[in-house]
């Protein structure tokens, strides 16, 4: 089995700098902004007081829309979303830009004639390959990085040792 995902980047060690802490303590803090809405402390560092601002003006023009548009251009209506904020109009935008870069993924696989994984998780996709598939595991590979993202892949014999 071979799991893809995307590796741990260069931006929470930036931002661990920036907090003045861990890598594991700016990963925390990061989703806690992120999720949570940016602290005046926070909004001290210029990416966070530029992504607060992208997000009240986002929430903004949906609102005067009347639905929130995903980057693929699809809409989902305010009412689907329960107790609407800020926040929860910028989860909803992680997750549509997640599920449509999956979609992506998966046609240009089936495209290229290329296996499609067996199990997705978060940011994961799992496969299952012999030892003898080397050149389709790269080819896998080359066409998930396609997308401009790079990807780390594991392997091992069951999926809890990955």
């Amino acid at each position: 089995m071979i799991g893809y995902d995307l590796p741990k980047t260069s931006v929470h060690q930036w931002l661990a700098d920036q907090y003045g802490c861990s890598y594991d303590e700016s990963k925390g803090r990061t989703f806690r902004i992120l999720y949570g809405g940016v602290s005046d402390e926070d909004r001290k560092i210029p990416f966070f007081d530029k992504v607060d601002k992208f997000i009240h003006k986002m929430q903004i023009e949906s609102v005067d829309r009347g639905y929130l548009q995903t980057p693929k251009g699809r809409k989902i209506p305010l009412g689907w979303i329960e107790q609407p904020n800020a926040q929860k109009f910028f989860n909803y935008i992680l997750q549509a830009t997640e599920t449509e870069f999956n979609i992506e993924s998966i046609k240009r696989l089936k495209e290229n004639d290329l296996p499609l994984p067996i199990l997705y998780t978060y940011d994961s996709f799992l496969y299952e390959f012999g030892i003898e598939d080397k050149e389709i595991i790269l080819k896998v590979k080359e066409t998930l990085e396609s997308f401009g993202f790079p990807v780390k892949q594991d392997w091992g014999s069951d999926y809890s040792k990955l």
